[in-house]
């Protein structure tokens, strides 16, 4: 009180939270209330978020440190890489970058501890499970350990936001310190998982551990890399980087970002749910509704892509592909295969893929549905494959639903985040109902080719964007008025296609046990 305020702080109308952090060092407090006058405030201003409070700050501050990926990347190369001295500047960057982006604010904590020290409780407790515990216990205890704290962090901001919300609409968006502590415990949780794979030769120490952990490039918004993959860039050879591939990614990410700011400003999907604003035609009900899938998408198309260029950058998101068709081939991999799963291999520029999170173009117009869900946050969809897939029985599509319901837990609570991967799962089974029963009907002449993409492209959009879509509403309230609004369309759409389908299967006749045999 009394205190001259940054000019920021001002701008932004965030005084409570803009005062020094007790979570960061004092010099490196006063460095990053600079980088919040002349950089973080700037980009509140022209993202147009500085009226929605705390999340406008966070919003301007997250990409700021991305930003600064780039600034710290070459430091790092340059770093000795004995006695440990690369983790520990990991960890300090880290840590910092999370102090400075989720202060202590009124919805980021839970009882009574800081947003910044949730990454160091479940750090520290799961690295004492890996030294006390057999291995196959560490495994699961560790599993289970954090999806439970993540749980309990997330009933907690759930229950301030409705405490926030004005006659029961939403204030706020989810964007919270759940998001950098979901990347922290993913990799908590793959750690013992890497030991049982024997990708690395045991459990490393603390310092090695929490420079994992805390990798400036890859804790904010990931890629949740392999602990084998960060001991190969921090402690191997240095790597090769590519200055054209990070300049590609800001120059994308800054079109990404007009269009997101531009998009915003006319779609605003939440108002007309909540009944601010009423729409009369279907067509331009479905326009919103495509227009708020595309620009949620491409938010997170954007940090990604930021996060992407800066561990170019730095050495770590170069992949050989050789040496990656190399393990696949020695672990009996497909290296193509139906669903996409042959995760040692990239498309495109494969020398600097081994830090892309999603590939915009195969995401945005693929033809097909499941094109588009491999193609996006690749490194959950690793996560998932190695941890709980392979892990559980694949009979009547248990493991893919079990898997999804799995990251619906560690997204959130929100009753949209466990419809929204319902749907997917149910989308994934439908579409390779489609392509099985749809292959080889379409003529081998370009016409019928153009023809078809535009049908399929079309289906995919407008179902995989219902579908997803209550990841962003989240309360039942909206997602009840999204169905209604749309006729219901999505439901009659999966039940014409599965009721089709298992008439066919029906109605077809059966092999005979010599076609069996065969």
């Amino acid at each position: 009180e009394g205190e001259k305020l940054p000019r920021a702080c001002t701008r932004l109308s965030l005084c409570s939270v803009c005062s020094p952090s007790a979570t960061m060092i004092g010099p490196v407090n006063d460095l990053f209330l600079l980088i919040d006058e002349y950089l973080a405030g700037p980009l509140a201003t022209f993202t147009g978020a500085a009226a929605s409070g705390d999340i406008a700050l966070i919003t301007s501050r997250l990409l700021t440190v991305l930003l600064l990926g780039y600034v710290i990347a070459p430091v790092f190369r340059v770093l000795p890489r004995d006695l440990g001295f690369r983790h520990f500047v990991s960890i300090v960057f880290g840590a910092q970058f999370i102090a400075y982006v989720y202060p202590m604010m009124s919805f980021a904590e839970f009882g009574g501890v800081p947003a910044a020290y949730h990454g160091w409780i479940v750090t520290m407790t799961s690295f004492a499970m890996l030294h006390l515990l057999p291995l196959q216990w560490a495994k699961w205890t560790t599993m289970i350990y954090n999806i439970a704290y993540m749980t309990i962090c997330n009933f907690s901001r759930q229950r301030e936001m409705l405490s926030q919300s004005v006659d029961g609409k939403l204030s706020i968006d989810t964007l919270g310190y759940e998001g950098y502590l979901m990347i922290i415990t993913m990799k908590l949780i793959d750690v013992p998982f890497s030991v049982s794979r024997k990708e690395i030769s045991g459990y490393p120490n603390l310092i090695p551990y929490l420079g994992y952990v805390f990798c400036p490039f890859t804790v904010m918004v990931g890629p949740t890399i392999p602990i084998a993959e960060y001991f190969a860039w921090s402690d191997g050879p240095t790597r090769p980087i590519s200055l054209a591939h990070s300049a590609r990614c800001i120059v994308l990410a800054v079109l990404v970002a007009i269009v997101v700011v531009v998009g915003k400003q006319h779609a605003d999907m939440n108002a007309w749910l909540d009944g601010q604003v009423e729409i009369e035609t279907f067509g331009s009900k479905l326009l919103l509704i495509l227009t708020c899938g595309t620009l949620f998408r491409l938010t997170y198309h954007l940090v990604w892509i930021l996060s992407e260029g800066a561990c170019t950058l730095s050495g770590l998101g170069y992949t050989d592909p050789v040496e990656r068709v190399a393990k696949a081939k020695k672990k009996a991999l497909p290296l193509e295969n139906e669903d996409g799963w042959a995760y040692f291999l990239w498309n495109g520029e494969k020398h600097w893929q081994g830090c892309k999170s999603s590939n915009l173009p195969d995401v945005e117009f693929a033809a097909q549905i499941r094109p588009k869900v491999r193609n996006w946050n690749k490194f959950v969809s690793r996560f998932l494959l190695k941890n709980i897939y392979i892990e559980l029985p694949q009979t009547m599509n248990f493991s893919l639903f079990a898997s999804l319901v799995f990251s619906a837990i560690w997204h959130g609570v929100w009753s949209g985040y466990f419809i929204a991967f319902i749907s997917l799962g149910i989308l994934t089974v439908v579409d390779r109902i489609l392509v099985k029963r749809c292959s080889g009907l379409v003529p081998n002449n370009l016409i019928a080719r153009v023809l078809a993409y535009i049908v399929t492209f079309c289906y995919s959009n407008v179902f995989m964007t219902l579908g997803i879509l209550p990841f962003k509403t989240l309360i039942w309230r909206r997602t009840w008025r999204l169905w209604k609004e749309t006729h219901f369309m999505f439901f009659i759409f999966v039940f014409v296609v599965l009721a089709a389908d298992f008439a066919l299967r029906r109605l077809s006749p059966k092999p005979t046990k010599k076609a069996k045999a065969q």
